[in-house]
């Protein structure tokens, strides 16, 4: 039997506060709000065809959502 797992790369922002050489995320200081974050998980939810949901891109922990 072979499980085919379908994760979605979830990259809700670009800011960060560091510059790893190893990173490839392009900071152009682009963020969704907490209502757009919200959205597009639940949009995802509904449909039912991923697994697992990674949160990439920046650092999330340092941008403020209001």
């Amino acid at each position: 039997m072979i499980i085919i797992s379908k994760t979605l790369n979830f990259h809700f922002t670009d800011y960060c506060n560091f510059t790893c050489n190893h990173c490839f995320v392009n900071l152009e200081d682009q963020n969704l709000t907490l209502d757009q974050c919200k959205n597009i998980i639940d949009k995802v939810k509904t449909k039912n065809e991923f697994n697992r949901i990674n949160l990439a891109g920046g650092e999330p922990m340092v941008i403020p959502f209001t």
